[in-house]
């Protein structure tokens, strides 16, 4: 599975949620995070950051609900 945060310089929530992402995949192999900022993630049409894609579809804007992205990374792993 395939995730892509996009973001940008000097963003604490952007910071926060890279953070998170992280620590939520860092046992798991199955999982690829790509971190893209906005200035340059030409193919990303978002305006708001942090924006959380998985496998190119838009999951999240803002803050994680890590709850919610742990089911949903779950339920994908079956």
């Amino acid at each position: 599975m395939n995730l892509t945060l996009v973001v940008v310089r000097n963003c604490p929530a952007c910071k926060r949620a890279e953070t998170v992402l992280k620590s939520i995949i860092k046992n798991r192999n199955d999982v690829m995070l790509s971190v893209k900022d906005l200035n340059s993630a030409s193919n990303e049409k978002v305006s708001i950051v942090p924006a959380l894609f998985i496998e190119d579809q838009l999951y999240s804007l803002g803050d994680i609900n890590t709850s919610k992205l742990i089911k949903e990374l779950s339920a994908s792993h079956k």
